[in-house]
């Protein structure tokens, strides 16, 4: 007869900062998507630029690091490959997703005879869309590590730096991305939205970084 499996404090705490984690994700993803949809038309492309990018980083970049942390009930006791391949999955939606919404914001404002690249905003934005591909070839390298002569713990740590660097400055340009887009919010909102995004952000990087510094 085997004994009943037991978890420990460790990850009861992660069980429920996850719960915690994707609570405040939904309450900020709702939230933009309905400011959005209710002062903005779904014919503009500055429209489509914020949802994209929103959804690309708040949603599935942000579901593509919860997988890995060990308080995430929708995946709990699934293989380490499963997790991967997931990973890659929700990270290459976020990428696609990402990479449209820019594409879209470049064309408006070639469009309407804008400058590009003159905002905090806009600097830290495209410094974390060249950062995700350095992230996307660490992580090729991961899956088919046997076929090069790279030790993929190494590969692995860089990967894991790059992507969380990512996902960390992804969510400082929304924040940014709040103050310039939302303008029809006061600023209690804004400030409130950008609160519930960076607790959620927090929260949501823990389990990597433990992992990482095997803490």
């Amino acid at each position: 007869m085997t004994a009943p499996h037991t978890t420990s404090y460790g990850q009861r705490a992660f069980l429920v900062l996850q719960s915690i984690f994707h609570l405040l994700l939904a309450i900020f993803i709702t939230s933009t998507i309905w400011f959005l949809a209710y002062n903005w038309s779904w014919n503009n492309l500055r429209t489509w630029h914020v949802f994209l990018c929103n959804i690309g980083i708040s949603l599935f970049m942000a579901e593509g690091i919860a997988l890995f942390n060990p308080g995430n009930a929708f995946i709990y006791g699934s293989s380490r490959k499963f997790r991967g391949t997931l990973h890659g999955i929700f990270m290459g939606l976020g990428a696609l997703a990402v990479i449209v919404g820019v594409s879209m914001m470049i064309n408006y404002k070639i469009s309407n005879n804008r400058t590009h690249l003159t905002t905090p905003h806009a600097i830290i934005g495209i410094t974390t869309f060249i950062i995700t591909f350095l992230a996307a070839i660490g992580g090729i390298f991961i899956h088919f590590y046997d076929r090069f002569n790279i030790k993929p713990v190494y590969v692995k740590n860089c990967h894991f730096i790059l992507g969380i660097l990512v996902y960390v400055l992804g969510v400082i340009t929304l924040s940014l991305g709040l103050k310039n887009y939302f303008y029809e919010n006061s600023d209690a909102t804004n400030t409130g939205l950008i609160v519930i995004l960076v607790l959620a952000s927090i929260i949501n990087v823990s389990g990597p970084l433990k992992s990482l510094f095997k803490l």
